[in-house]
């Protein structure tokens, strides 16, 4: 969705000779295996439906990581988020490293937005990251009576999920793909099995991307509009998936309209919040 520098710093060992060797053969199915961890809301499972009406999966395109980017292997070994895992690639030469902790970028996220915006509360201050304004703009979107607090909208994300659909950082842009690129198998594969595990109702995707993306995958056909829905079956679960401009897109053919937004909810019966709640 986009990026936060809540990481702690650590020191960087390169592995030895016997570590590379011993961790070889262990690590080459590993390396294809090291994915964003979905951010699973504490009443997601047990009251998701009794809150929104459906379970709910919000899905961005990617994370945004400028910290010793390659474009060609994604993360680099120079990264200091968290610790490091050293993998070696199948069929390559080239070693690659992930950073483990970068599992939890997601999750880092939105520790991030929920203690910013609480501090904010406190003190008056103006939010001057765009990112955050972002958010809040869309989650704003499930309430039809105006801008819910900031307290009802953390509510709000303890019943949700939100997740990344890209296993890998693009640098800055939608133009900056890592080597797996948005259609890559893995992306794909990786996706569905989140989505068999906590089974959302509806899946909500910001932007074109992701949507023909799956589009793709699922063999469904569709318009390319800013706003649709179709239902789609990943890997063994059937759901619905919303497509939505991004929310920071301001674009007059390709714009976040709240109201355009709340229609499509309604129309895969999503139940609209209320401030007063």
């Amino acid at each position: 969705m986009n990026k936060c520098n809540a990481y702690e710093k650590c020191e960087i060992l390169a592995p030895s000779a016997k570590t590379r060797k011993r961790r070889g053969a262990s690590c080459s199915v590993a390396a294809n295996t090291v994915v964003f961890d979905p951010v699973e809301g504490c009443e997601y499972e047990a009251h998701g439906r009794e809150y929104l009406g459906k379970r709910v999966m919000v899905v961005g395109a990617s994370h945004y990581c400028k910290e010793h980017y390659s474009k060609e292997n994604g993360c680099s070994s120079r990264c200091s988020h968290y610790w490091k895992r050293y993998v070696w690639i199948v069929g390559t030469m080239e070693p690659l490293y992930f950073g483990c902790g970068c599992k939890r970028f997601t999750e880092s996220i939105f520790k991030c937005y929920r203690g910013r915006l609480k501090v904010q509360t406190e003190t008056g201050e103006k939010c001057s990251n765009g990112w955050m304004g972002t958010f809040s703009r869309f989650y704003n979107s499930f309430f039809c009576d105006g801008n819910p607090s900031v307290a009802t909208r953390n509510r709000l994300l303890d019943y949700l999920v939100c997740t990344e659909y890209m296993q890998g950082a693009e640098s800055s842009s939608p133009y900056e793909h890592n080597d797996e690129m948005m259609g890559g198998r893995r992306n794909y594969e990786e996706f569905v099995k989140q989505v068999e595990r906590l089974k959302p109702d509806v899946v909500i995707v910001w932007g074109a991307r992701v949507w023909k993306t799956l589009c793709k995958w699922t063999a469904t056909a569709y318009k390319d509009m800013p706003f649709d829905k179709k239902t789609m079956t990943l890997g063994i679960h059937k759901a619905e998936v919303i497509r939505i401009p991004h929310p920071a897109s301001r674009h007059d053919k390709c714009r976040f309209d709240r109201e355009e937004f709340q229609e499509v909810l309604k129309s895969a019966q999503v139940k609209l919040l209320s401030v007063k709640e």
